[in-house]
């Protein structure tokens, strides 16, 4: 998928896709509120969430057969990372079960939708993602 130049290939991918996501608020101060996400009562997670906030590309790998996707990158921000998933806002919904590559400025990542949240705009979870190094 990703040549040598990873960072440039990802720079061109990136102003090749449609950036038409309502974010919550300013773009910047949204960009900016990065690092750990506290916890709250009743948070059972296994392991902690970073807010890390970067615009991404969305591949979808494997739709469900009755809502058939195209394979073109889709523009997504992603809210946060963890060891078990991600959490990105997309323009489009995202059924559960649904793999996707998630392609980040660094590296890319593999998941399986298990949680989406409808609003403006639309927010998806996931989780079992495992992250592949960049070639």
């Amino acid at each position: 998928m990703l040549d040598t130049d990873y960072s440039e290939l990802f720079r061109i991918l990136t102003n090749q896709v449609a950036w038409n996501i309502d974010l919550p608020g300013d773009r910047d101060r949204f960009l900016r509120d990065t690092g750990h996400a506290a916890s709250v009562p009743g948070d059972e997670r296994r392991s902690p969430r970073l807010r890390i906030r970067t615009p991404c590309l969305l591949i979808p790998e494997s739709p469900l057969p009755a809502f058939p996707r195209t394979k073109e990158p889709l523009a997504v921000y992603t809210v946060d990372l963890s060891r078990d998933g991600v959490g990105f806002l997309a323009a489009v919904p995202f059924l559960s079960a649904e793999t996707i590559r998630i392609v980040l400025p660094v590296f890319w990542l593999q998941a399986t939708i298990v949680r989406g949240r409808r609003g403006p705009p639309l927010f998806s979870r996931l989780c079992r993602a495992d992250a592949k190094a960049s070639t």
